[in-house]
């Protein structure tokens, strides 16, 4: 027994290293295999914060460039042919709805115990500030369309204006109609006159 003592003395460290190292494999490949998990979740919440962001800022820019595109859509200078359709149609609507006000009477609610001349003003005038909000939007030269407008206009187109009476017949309405459209044509012409001027 004696003379196989080393042998088993050898065949122990022997298994003993084997087991060693198979605990030590084990446990590496164990380790390795965690820190390889860790990782890729650690890389993993990484890109998807990222790709959060991203699609955040993604977002941020789509609605800039909808907002770059409207101001640019607004800051872009009519030219002056656009200007003079755009301004003739919103003058002669004006027109229409002065002449159509003068003839049939101003609604309910403009007569507030005022003289009839006073309401037409204010009802005129009411007309001139639709004007200018509608005409606030376009841009000629670099400037506003709507920062052309005199505040005489109103009362110059008021003032051509004779109120109907109880015996006018169908021609004083025309006279009527072609006084306030000869004013707005004049009103036209100086707002081409301070706006190229």
């Amino acid at each position: 027994m004696h003379d196989n003592f080393p042998l088993v003395h050898d065949v122990s460290q022997f298994g003993f290293t084997v087991v060693a190292c198979a605990i030590f494999l084990t446990l590496s490949a164990t380790l390795m295999t965690a820190c390889f998990r860790w990782l890729r979740t650690l890389v993993d919440r990484l890109i998807s914060r990222y790709d959060r962001q991203m699609n955040e800022l993604l977002d941020v820019t789509r609605r800039q460039n909808g907002l770059i595109a409207e101001l640019a859509d607004a800051l872009r200078p009519a030219s002056l042919e656009q200007a003079r359709i755009l301004v003739g149609a919103v003058f002669e609507n004006g027109a229409e709805r002065v002449a159509r006000a003068a003839s049939e009477g101003l609604p309910p609610e403009e007569t507030t115990g005022e003289t009839p001349q006073a309401a037409l003003e204010r009802f005129v005038g009411r007309v001139f500030e639709d004007h200018r909000r509608t005409l606030s939007h376009f841009r000629h030269g670099g400037r506003k369309l709507s920062e052309v407008f005199s505040p005489d206009w109103p009362v110059k187109v008021a003032r051509s204006v004779r109120l109907p009476t109880t015996t006018d017949d169908a021609r004083a309405a025309l006279r009527r109609r072609s006084a306030i459209c000869a004013a707005y044509e004049a009103v036209k012409r100086d707002f081409f006159l301070r706006l190229c001027g």
